[in-house]
């Protein structure tokens, strides 16, 4: 996985990049699939990530 290869810093900035997006609307929810992956990654690596899960409402 290439996510596998990011450092523990680079990790946490993309997890953050990726739900800012989604929060701000301007990746699709389905991007929480990769937040998801960068937790479990961070996990392993003994790294706390978390999100609020906040799925956006669609009209």
């Amino acid at each position: 996985m290439p996510y596998n290869k990011l450092s523990d810093k680079n990790l946490i900035c993309l997890h953050n990049f990726f739900l800012t997006h989604i929060h701000q609307g301007t990746l699709s929810a389905i991007m929480f699939n990769e937040v998801k992956l960068l937790e479990a990654i961070a996990r392993k690596r003994g790294i706390l990530l978390f999100s609020f899960w906040y799925r956006p409402r669609y009209k």
